[in-house]
């Protein structure tokens, strides 16, 4: 008999970021288990909904077919790399199994984008649309806005702006700059949010503990004020030397006021992400920090010279030849220590007791079970839930506690 997948699909994989459970889930109980879990840690989510309804139509079929349900989840950034998951997932479900159609579940806010992408791999014989009931449509639309403003994604949008942009041009007007200040700033931002520069710096600030009872908390202090400051002094040799030089030297002297200050404003907070990791016992991650020191202290030695070279108005004079010289000398430097990082990692990641261990990707969907270790090639050996096995080398590894985090 040919099977019938009832899939269910949380496309901005909710489930892992309110719950902290990995996909794809398999099976009716483990479904349920999800499910609950996602609704007392969000009982408005309409992803727990959708799954409950999906393992009602699991039941109902399953007295008359052969049906098996499973719960795909994507990404929170949605877009390619929550369909690329999402698919990864329903690919190796499908691999060596006789599900030839499917019932889709869903609760409709984003899921209804992957259907095309589900069409391709399985045919769709049902789908199904969870819509929480209301009363009144006036009513669903009110508690949707107050909803979205809760979440601070929608919040600095709505109200954060809009706020921004009125004192932009308070202070404009005060000051007497008129309005390009404020046009500049206006583009800065949508250029950032075009190439999605303002999500990674917020994604990236989640990382550092930002707290007074941090002992770390003092070096990002220290890292942010020498990283400003190296900002304004940057800004004053700008203003000093605007009306004497041409263009291309103000670049330079710019660059070489702003190459004084900025790396160690930069090396700062990179120590204090290593102070944490110490701290919380993530040697990996002690790794990756030492990689990003020598990155910054390349970029210092590199940007330096050149700024040194374009200005070249006072001894030590910097030729090109001694330029291009920097920058070979920089290239073995820097090969050299990502080699000796890499050995470093490998042996720590060695170390650790790897065996039995879930493996998951940095978005949270479930990879599989380590079943073997080849520590002389530095390989784990994952088994996916449907008993396929496949070899990832230690480099991908960037965490290890409970679980075993891969890029």
């Amino acid at each position: 008999m040919k099977g019938i997948l009832i899939l269910s699909v949380d496309r901005d994989n909710d489930l892992f970021e309110k719950a902290k459970i990995s996909g794809p889930i398999i099976g009716r109980e483990a479904n349920l288990n999800a499910a609950n879990k996602l609704a007392l840690a969000d009982p408005q989510d309409t992803d727990a909904n959708a799954i409950f309804q999906a393992v009602k139509k699991y039941d109902e079929l399953g007295k008359d077919y052969e049906v098996q349900i499973v719960t795909l989840t994507g990404n929170k950034k949605l877009g390619y790399e929550a369909d690329k998951t999402i698919a990864n997932q329903l690919d190796k479900i499908l691999q060596g199994s006789s599900f030839t159609s499917c019932v889709l579940v869903t609760d409709g806010q984003h899921d209804e984008e992957i259907i095309p992408i589900l069409k391709s791999r399985i045919k769709i014989d049902s789908a199904q649309i969870v819509v929480m009931k209301q009363a009144k449509e006036l009513e669903k639309t009110y508690v949707v806005l107050l909803e979205k403003l809760k979440d601070p994604y929608y919040a600095r949008i709505i109200l954060g702006i809009p706020a921004l942009l009125l004192i932009m041009f308070a202070l404009s007007s005060y000051m007497n700059w008129g309005w390009e200040p404020v046009a500049i700033v206006i583009a800065l931002f949508l250029l950032m949010r075009l190439f999605g520069i303002d999500e990674y710096i917020v994604s990236t600030s989640r990382h550092f503990n930002f707290s007074v009872e941090n002992s770390s908390f003092v070096i990002y202090l220290s890292a942010f004020a020498i990283i400003l400051v190296s900002f304004w002094t940057t800004y004053q040799t700008y203003s000093i030397n605007f009306m004497e030089f041409d263009a291309v030297k103000i670049l330079g002297m710019s660059l070489q006021s702003l190459m004084r200050l900025l790396p160690w404003g930069l090396l700062l907070l990179v120590i204090g992400k290593v102070f944490d990791a110490y701290k919380e016992g993530k040697k990996i991650k002690i790794t990756k920090y030492g990689a990003y020191m020598t990155s910054i202290m390349l970029f210092w030695l590199i940007f330096s010279v050149g700024a040194d070279w374009v200005v070249n108005i006072s001894p030590p004079y910097v030729s090109f030849g001694d330029f291009i010289l920097v920058i070979l000398i920089s290239l073995i430097l820097g090969y050299i220590c990502i080699y000796v990082i890499h050995k470093i990692k490998v042996d720590i990641v060695s170390r650790l007791k790897l065996e039995d261990k879930e493996v998951i990707n940095e978005y949270g969907s479930f990879i599989g079970t380590v079943v073997g270790v080849d520590k002389k090639k530095s390989i784990l050996i994952v088994q996916s839930p449907f008993g396929q096995k496949k070899k990832l080398n230690f480099d991908l590894i960037s965490e290890v506690n409970e679980r075993i985090i891969v890029k």
